[in-house]
Parts: structure tokens; C-alpha cells; sequence
């Protein structure tokens, strides 16, 4: 539990090389809330919250080095994603990802300069790999899934709202509002930050060529946010974001459901992350466009 998203990685990225993946989804927390694989055979989910472009390269490398039978990228991202550099974020929980998942998985801090130290609480043992134990726990704990009946999408919810306790659907009108301004407001924190946007410019690129070289598909989905949250983010996102796909050398698929009317309200556990129900279609629709290109 300390540790949960190294273990889950690790073991995610184990799974995608073998041969019959042919499919990685990888990005931010869009990626995980919205894609169920058990819809996708052939897939593997490497998203995880926070996960910028640059983490989300490492393991997209690293699995194609190794299975050469992969031939989607899907990448999952909001019009903010190319602003995102999780090694300079100045929240303490979110740099302890890099300390806890990307540095012990890639050995590499990207731009951190300031780290904060990986506790290890696993007992010593001269009698048992203690290690090796978590391991073996983990794998299984793995192919329940990251969301399941014990570890379900709505308790992973963003609660920005201020009575915790409530679910999305719990919420009054005003309530929602607040919720939106709020979480809209945290992201538009990033639009600042222009030399990690060049950046990713570059690195979107380099992936763009990559896949074209390999013969993969490149997709990014956009992925859905409730009327309270869009109309609150900045507009020069989207602006830029659709900048940044114009740019590539190689070739892209997108699929734009940031506003599109099929996911409701109750697709939605928070102001932007989707519940099982708008996992199911985002998947759904996923699926229908891998077949539509391969």
C-alpha cells in the first residue's frame, strides 16, 4: 500500500513485453480512470496518476526494446498534458512519485534538483528475501487490476470539493461549480511553465518518428471532463496543444472526446476522471478506432 504504483508499474511493464501485447495505453491519471483492459485484449495500461510525457516515454521505450510485436500507442492526455513536467512540481505527495516509482524504476530524476528521500518500511530478515515476498504479493495483487471491488475508481476520486465524504453525484449544484473552478484553476497553475511545454515538444516529436520508424500507431485521446471543469480551464491549452500535434514529423491519430455528449454525469467520479461506466465507453471507443487503423 506505502508503494502501491511501483509495484503495479513494475508489473505492467513486465506484462507489455510479452508477445502477445500488441497494445500499450500509457499518460496521466486520464489514462488510468478511463481505459478498462479486460475490453482491450491485447493491452496493457501503463498510466498512472501525474505521469508526465517524459515517464510516460521511459516505459514506452523500454517495453518496445524488448516486444517488438507492438503496434499501438495510445496515449491518454487533457489539452494541458504538453505543459507537464511531474520532476519540477513543487507538491510534496506529487514529487514523491518520482522518488518512490520513476527513480527506483528508470533511475532517473529528469529535471529534479531537490528529491525527497524513498523511505523503506519492508522489514529485515536474514531468513527471508522480504523483497521477493512483496514481489510475489504484488504480481498478485496486479492481475486484479488497478481499480477492482477492493480498490475501486470512486475512492481514488479527486475530492476537491470540501466535504470528503460526499461522492461526485452527492454534490449540489453550487458544490460542483466550486469543485470545477478549483481542480480548473490547480491545472492552470502550469500554463507558466513554457520551457517544459518546449520540451515535450520535442520529446512528442521524437515519439512521432519513433513510431513511424517501427510501424506502430500513435494515438492520442483527449479524454472527457464535465461542463464544470471545462469552462473554467484556460482556452490557450487547447490552443496549444493542437500546436504542438501540427508540428511531429510523424503520423498521429487523435480522437477529441474532451466535450463530447456521450459521457454524462454519472460517467464522472470527480470534475475530470471518469467512473466504470464512462471507463466503458471511453474504452468502447478506444477499441472501435484501434480497428478502424490496423
Amino acid at each position: 500500500s506505502y508503494n502501491f504504483d511501483y509495484y503495479y508499474l513494475k508489473n505492467a511493464i513486465s506484462a507489455s513485453k510479452r508477445e502477445e501485447i500488441d497494445t500499450i495505453i500509457t499518460g496521466s491519471s486520464y489514462g488510468l480512470f478511463g481505459i478498462d483492459c479486460k475490453q482491450l485484449p491485447g493491452a496493457v495500461n501503463l498510466a498512472l496518476r501525474s505521469q508526465d510525457l517524459y515517464y510516460s516515454l521511459k516505459g514506452i521505450y523500454e517495453v518496445c526494446s524488448a516486444n517488438k510485436n507492438i503496434r499501438n500507442i495510445v496515449l491518454r492526455c487533457n489539452y494541458y498534458y504538453f505543459f507537464s513536467d511531474l520532476s519540477k512540481t513543487k507538491n510534496e505527495d506529487e514529487i514523491q512519485r518520482v522518488s518512490k516509482v520513476y527513480q527506483p524504476l528508470y533511475e532517473d530524476l529528469h529535471n529534479c534538483e531537490l528529491l525527497p528521500p524513498k523511505v523503506n518500511i519492508l522489514p529485515l530478515s536474514d531468513i527471508f528475501d522480504i523483497e521477493r515476498v512483496v514481489e510475489l504479493y504484488s504480481f498478485g495483487e496486479y492481475e486484479k487490476a488497478y481499480f477492482n471491488k477492493d480498490r475501486t475508481r470512486n475512492s481514488c476520486a479527486a475530492r476537491v470539493w470540501e466535504d470528503k465524504s460526499k461522492d461526485w453525484h452527492q454534490l449540489n449544484e453550487t458544490e460542483k461549480v466550486q469543485a470545477g473552478i478549483a481542480r480548473a484553476e490547480a491545472h492552470n497553475k502550469s500554463y507558466k511553465w513554457k520551457i517544459s511545454l518546449d520540451e515535450n515538444k520535442r520529446l512528442f516529436n521524437q515519439l512521432s518518428v519513433f513510431c513511424d520508424s517501427c510501424g506502430i500507431n500513435l494515438v492520442l485521446v483527449v479524454t472527457p471532463a464535465t461542463s464544470y471543469y471545462r469552462e473554467h480551464l484556460y482556452q490557450e491549452f487547447k490552443d496549444d496543444f493542437f500546436e504542438v500535434l501540427n508540428q511531429p514529423e510523424g503520423m498521429i491519430h487523435l480522437l477529441d472526446l474532451y466535450e463530447d455528449a456521450r459521457f454524462e454525469e454519472e460517467d464522472f467520479n470527480d470534475t475530470d476522471h471518469l467512473s466504470d461506466s464512462g471507463a466503458a465507453k471511453l474504452t468502447s471507443a478506444v477499441r472501435e478506432l484501434l480497428l478502424g487503423i490496423n
